[in-house]
């Protein structure tokens, strides 16, 4: 999370796993609300789980992703199309497309409105842009473990020094609005202990339980992640997708 976050073979191996958290259920309500569009590109793909799902599951022809990180980049390569290996915030412009979306991206960059003007900026017109994200305060634990809750709020506070907002999935709709999007809308699902073994729930929680990420000593890291695995026995946490039309009038660069 924020600059701290990394990508390890745990870590890709880790963002593989919650390619698909609803069970198809996410890409088949996108599908219905946008159609199918004829080529996509992610922005962050990661080791390109998510992509390729875009790809075969929701059926876009062509499928491109971004990612900085040269090692998770390579593993997305064989998934999809085309991997571009640069960070969203680099000088140049964005590989163009008619829907340009990041998942779970938006909450760690440093500057999130540059980040989506960008993404218009290379969109199609026509086309959409896409931003898929969880807000923090919708994640909730019972019973409350604070091990796990001391490092959330240290991941928190070197997110927020570093620019980024692990609360941003309440704010989607109003960074489409101002970058000029118009038909803004969208839906939030939620998973659930009734729906994620707690284990994997754990596993998808590990960069709260960083070092990299919240500053902590290596054993209160290890005491955070084991309260996850050991006492919360209930949990939720809210996934939001939204999406912005850009006009057909306005031009992509």
């Amino acid at each position: 999370m924020g600059n701290g976050y990394h990508y390890d073979a745990v870590e890709r191996d880790r963002l593989m796993a919650q390619a698909d958290l609803f069970g198809g259920a996410d890409l088949r309500r996108l599908q219905a609300a946008l159609g199918v569009p004829a080529t996509a590109l992610e922005v962050g793909c990661g080791p390109g789980g998510f992509a390729a799902r875009v790809r075969h599951t929701w059926g876009v022809p062509r499928v491109e992703g971004l990612e900085a990180h040269a090692a998770t980049a390579d593993r997305a390569a064989p998934l999809i199309d085309a991997v571009h290996r640069r960070d969203a915030l680099d000088d140049d412009p964005l590989p163009g497309a008619a829907l340009m979306y990041a998942r779970l991206v938006a909450r760690h960059v440093p500057d999130v409105t540059r980040l989506v003007a960008r993404m218009v900026d290379a969109c199609a017109p026509d086309g959409h842009v896409l931003l898929i994200d969880a807000d923090d305060a919708t994640l909730l634990l019972h019973p409350a473990a604070e091990a796990f809750e001391r490092a959330r709020r240290a991941t928190h506070a070197r997110a927020r020094a570093g620019g980024a907002d692990p609360f941003v999935g309440r704010r989607l709709p109003a960074l489409l609005r101002a970058a000029g999007l118009v038909d803004v809308d969208g839906f939030a699902l939620t998973l659930t202990s009734f729906e994620r073994p707690r284990a994997a729930f754990a596993a998808m929680l590990r960069p709260y339980t960083l070092t990299e990420n919240n500053g902590l000593p290596a054993d209160a890291c290890a005491a955070a992640q084991a309260a996850l695995e050991t006492d919360v026995r209930d949990f939720s946490w809210t996934m939001f997708h939204v999406w912005g039309r850009k006009p057909a009038a306005a031009a992509s660069r």
